[in-house]
């Protein structure tokens, strides 16, 4: 059964990546469960029914309903914004994401409902989401209702500064967001009017940082953040190139491979306790539950959260085709809800690909690395920073081209120390607002930090720490993934000979 699932995924999978490549509309949908339906019923209605022609039809009527679900996804054609691209316009709406701040500027994701033209105010039948890219001040919070003013246009695909061309249309696309307006002039009309938890929970994670700012010195406090909440607010682009080089920019930049890493650190840091093995399993639920409320709940930390908690359910009872199969109806449902989260959402392929190695090839590396002490839990530690190296791997050089040829001595080092950091930065913390001595229970974690910043400068330093990869096709990419579960397969056919 967890067989013929998998297969009608792929085949769900496999029809929304088509459509996003070649798109011929509907009509090539109907065909598609023509062609499944004639295969499908001979074999029914036959006296012997072959298994393998059934898994097929269902495997391509799976393909057309994801080919079909593509089609729906938002479209310009069907924006009353449209009319309006290139001229002036007067908007009204809210602010419903967190603002994003950076070194000279500030994204903000409004809610549009009301639109003025010519002195003539229309409310809008559905709100349409628009991204201005507005000055660093005056300051905007999430809710607030603002009035803007400026010219309505189309974001635009362009290139990093190493030359690879980025997507930035579908990527703006998988939220909602068609249009655009650069530097508009705003203003506060209301505030408070986003939901009332997300508010919590941003003023929240706002108040811890700014606590974290009176304990430690940048660029300590700025690396703290990144670790606690996934905030780059002050590491400066300097230091983050260094971890990008170092190859552990990833336990600042919250993304599915993060939270899959801090989880699984969770759960080995009670390991470190008298604890049975279920019960640090709970904790690092727990653990991981924890900073994710702290980084406020966003779309893709929730996808993430699921899937870390797979990876958590699966080294606590030891059922990792169980939990495996889960990581694909999980995959399923979340790409069923945005298509575009398949192709363009580095947060869900991130995820998905790190939890995939955990629990595919973290079992069997641990076995194989027998010689590797499990004092202080590093083999542990070595097989689950292989085995998500691993399964990232491809992905990461499809996207930013770097080879760090010291990222593996650098997670080695430096991973096992992000749960104390985080423990002691927790910690520090909670002390340093019902006492006046967080700034001292804040220098183990300065220490910490410290001597992150020491080994990642020192590495990132070496001759040849790091290979820039031509950028390739996502044609190559598809192959090598699927060079890895044939590679996967035939190592459990061979597995199950032997048994």
């Amino acid at each position: 059964m967890a067989r013929f699932v998998r297969f009608c995924i792929f085949g769900f999978l496999g029809g929304i990546a088509l459509r996003f490549i070649f798109d011929i509309g509907n009509s090539f949908t109907f065909f598609v469960i023509l062609v499944s339906l004639i295969i499908f019923l001979p074999t029914y209605f036959s006296k012997e029914r072959s298994v393998k022609k059934i898994l097929f039809s269902a495997t391509l009527l799976f393909f057309a309903l994801g080919y079909f679900r593509a089609g729906f996804i938002p479209s310009r054609s069907n924006s009353f914004l449209e009319q309006f691209v290139g001229r002036k316009v007067v908007v009204e709406g809210v602010i419903t994401k967190e603002p994003d701040i950076r070194e000279n500027s500030t994204f903000l994701v409004v809610s549009v409902d009301k639109t003025e033209m010519l002195g003539v105010k229309k409310d809008l039948v559905k709100a349409e989401p628009i991204l201005l890219v507005a000055r660093k001040y005056p300051e905007f919070t999430y809710g607030d209702r603002v009035r803007v003013s400026g010219n309505l246009a189309l974001p635009e695909n362009f290139q990093n500064p190493d030359g690879r061309s980025f997507d930035y249309v579908s990527y703006l696309k998988r939220e909602g967001i068609l249009y655009e307006i650069p530097f508009p002039q705003t203003q506060v009309i209301l505030s408070g009017q986003g939901n009332r938890l997300n508010a919590i929970l941003y003023s929240f994670k706002n108040i811890m940082m700014d606590k974290v700012s009176q304990i430690l010195p940048e660029p300590h406090a700025g690396l703290l953040d990144g670790l606690l909440f996934g905030s780059k607010r002050a590491l400066g682009a300097d230091v983050l190139q260094m971890f990008r080089v170092a190859g552990i920019i990833h336990i600042v930049v919250l993304s599915g491979y993060n939270i899959t890493i801090v989880a699984d650190f969770f759960t080995r840091f009670f390991l470190l306790f008298p604890l049975s093995k279920m019960a640090a399993s709970l904790g690092g639920g727990i653990g991981v539950i924890l900073f994710s409320i702290m980084t406020g709940l966003g779309a893709s930390t929730l996808r993430a959260t699921f899937m870390a908690l797979l990876a958590i359910f699966a080294r606590a009872t030891g059922r990792t085709s169980d939990a495996l199969h889960l990581l694909f109806v999980a995959a399923f449902f979340m790409v069923l809800w945005n298509p575009l989260s398949l192709l363009y959402d580095p947060s869900f392929q991130l995820s998905f690909m790190a939890t995939l190695g955990l629990l595919g090839v973290g079992p069997e590396l641990s076995r194989r690395l027998s010689f590797v002490t499990e004092k202080f839990g590093m083999r542990e530690t070595l097989s689950s920073t292989l085995s998500t190296q691993i399964f990232v791997l491809p992905l990461l050089l499809y996207e930013t081209g770097m080879l760090s040829l010291v990222a593996l001595p650098v997670n080695l080092i430096v991973l096992p120390l992000i749960p104390l950091a985080m423990f002691f930065g927790a910690l520090a913390l909670l002390l340093g607002f019902i006492t006046p001595f967080g700034i001292f229970f804040g220098f183990p974690v300065f220490l910490i930090l410290s001597f992150v910043f020491f080994v990642s400068s020192f590495f990132s330093g070496l001759p040849l720490s790091f290979i820039s990869i031509p950028q390739f096709s996502v044609g190559i990419l598809v192959f090598i993934y699927i060079l890895y579960a044939i590679v996967y397969s035939i190592s459990n056919r061979s597995k199950k000979l032997t048994v």
